[in-house]
């Protein structure tokens, strides 16, 4: 199985809301044991994780 990073288009900020723009990203643990079948119970593939 593989990790993609697709991106998708969303709605501009509403008011009194903000748009970050994250100067560094990464993949968590808990990601990774998704993609490696660790967490079969909780999580199914393809998977699809919102902000």
């Amino acid at each position: 199985m593989t990790l993609a990073v697709r991106y998708a288009a969303g709605s501009p900020p509403g008011p009194g809301e903000v748009e970050p723009a994250p100067a560094h990203v990464g993949i968590h643990g808990t990601d990774l044991h998704s993609v490696h079948g660790d967490l079969d119970a909780w999580v199914r593939m393809p998977a699809v994780l919102r902000r």
